[in-house]
C-alpha cells in the first residue's frame, strides 16, 4: 500500500511539475497562446494589436492537448509538437513556411509508436509504417506525392500477413488476402 501511495504523489508532483513549467512557459514575452494571437486575412500569424507579422513561440490547448510550434515571420516553422497535459508526445515533426515536411511520428496514448513517415509539402511521401499498440507492425507502405504507390503490406496483431495490396497513383490495382490459420 505504502509503495501505491509513494507512486501516487510521485504522479500528482510531475503532473503539477509540468502545469507550472507550462504556465511560466506561457507568461514568457516570447511565448504566446491564443489570446494574444491572430490570423489576419493575408494568412499571417499576428500578435494581437501589431502590423508586423509574429515571430516566436506558441503554445496553446487543443481538445485537452498541448500544441507547441515555432512561427518565422507569421508562418508556422520548425519543431511542432502536440502532447498531453502529463507531457506525453502524440505528434512530434517539422513545419516549413506552414506546411508538414520531413519525418513526422504519431504515438498512442502509452507511448508505443502508432505511425511514422515522412512529408514533402504537406503531402506524405515515401515509406510510411503504421504499428499495433504492442508494438508489432500493423501497414507499410509507400506514398509519391499523396498518393498511396507500390506495394503496400498489412498485418495482424500478432504480426501475420493479412494482405498484400498493390497500388498506382493512388488507385488500388490487385489486393490478394490471406487467411491466416487459427490454432485451436
Amino acid at each position: 500500500m505504502k509503495c501505491y501511495f509513494r507512486i501516487a504523489l510521485l504522479k500528482l508532483f510531475l503532473k503539477l511539475l509540468i502545469i507550472s513549467s507550462l504556465i511560466f512557459l506561457a507568461a514568457c514575452n516570447q511565448y504566446y497562446t491564443n489570446q494574444n494571437i491572430e490570423i489576419k486575412e493575408d494568412g499571417l500569424i499576428y500578435k494581437v494589436g501589431q502590423t508586423n507579422p509574429y515571430t516566436g513561440r506558441i503554445i496553446d490547448t487543443l481538445q485537452n492537448k498541448v500544441v507547441e510550434y515555432d512561427v518565422v515571420n507569421g508562418m508556422k516553422n520548425g519543431e511542432f509538437r502536440l502532447s498531453s497535459i502529463e507531457g506525453i508526445v502524440s505528434v512530434y515533426g517539422t513545419i516549413e513556411d506552414n506546411r508538414n515536411i520531413g519525418e513526422w511520428k504519431y504515438y498512442y496514448p502509452n507511448g508505443q509508436m502508432e505511425s511514422i513517415g515522412n512529408f514533402n509539402h504537406d503531402n506524405p511521401h515515401g515509406k510510411w509504417e503504421w504499428y499495433y499498440s504492442n508494438g508489432s507492425i500493423k501497414e507499410t507502405g509507400t506514398f509519391l506525392y499523396g498518393n498511396k504507390t507500390g506495394t503496400w503490406y498489412r498485418y495482424s496483431w500478432e504480426g501475420t500477413l493479412l494482405s498484400i495490396t498493390m497500388y498506382d497513383e493512388g488507385e488500388k490495382i490487385n489486393e490478394v488476402k490471406f487467411n491466416p490459420r487459427k490454432s485451436v
